[in-house]
């Protein structure tokens, strides 16, 4: 008699079911949409700071031997960060900026003639690039969590083994991206301290600084795009 009894709610209860799954699927597709966005801006920026600081390094007073140290100690950081991205952007088949050689260029030209200006203007650089940067990546640290918490809601119904595998999976994928994010922003934050040794109050490093954040934003923004 149950069995009879139950029958009626047995399409209703799989409508219900096909609904959760396309909501996963197509939570797995905006995922995966993100990750790919936030890496490929990643990768661009990192190479644009790897690119910077090489040629400031190559172009500073060599007798400015402490400044110099500073700066290998960046550019060591951040070539883990270059790396940690390529990997991502093997791992998973991203697609890098297209844009990627033009700021290559524009990097290579920003530290070359930052350094020629002296380390005043290395400093309002790299002061204003950092602290764009890291303010960039702790707004990713909140879009991971929310992913994670969106996954971990789906992860509390009892899905099929596979949707419930890959849930986990994801949530664990996305954890440590976090963690190695919190990782580069804090070494950003270091960088931009580093950098105050050097800067000066006027008003030509003040408007330097600024353009840096205004001009690190704009490409932040068209990585995104293209």
């Amino acid at each position: 008699m149950s069995a009879v009894r139950s029958r009626p709610w047995a399409p209703l209860i799989g409508f219900f079911m096909a609904q959760i799954s396309d909501s996963v699927s197509n939570l797995f597709d905006a995922i995966e949409m993100e990750m790919d966005r936030m890496i490929r801006v990643n990768l661009a920026g990192e190479q644009a700071a790897v690119d910077i600081l090489k040629s400031q390094i190559a172009s500073t007073d060599p007798s400015a031997i402490e400044s110099l140290q500073n700066l290998h100690h960046m550019l060591d950081q951040e070539m883990c960060h270059l790396n940690y991205f390529q990997d991502q952007i093997r791992r998973h088949n991203y697609r890098p900026t297209i844009l990627s050689p033009v700021w290559r260029v524009v990097a290579n030209g920003v530290g070359f003639v930052t350094a020629k200006f002296g380390l005043h203007a290395v400093g309002s650089v790299i002061d204003g690039i950092e602290d764009t940067i890291e303010l960039h990546y702790r707004s990713q640290i909140k879009n991971c969590q929310y992913w994670i918490s969106k996954l971990e809601r789906f992860n509390q119904l009892e899905l099929e083994p596979n949707s419930a595998s890959r849930i986990v999976g994801y949530i664990d994928r996305i954890r440590e991206f976090e963690l190695k994010i919190q990782l580069f922003a804090d070494e950003e934050r270091s960088h931009k301290e580093a950098s105050h040794m050097w800067l000066d109050r006027s008003i030509a490093s003040g408007i330097l600084g600024a353009l840096s954040r205004r001009a690190t934003s704009v490409a932040v923004e068209l990585s995104k795009r293209f």
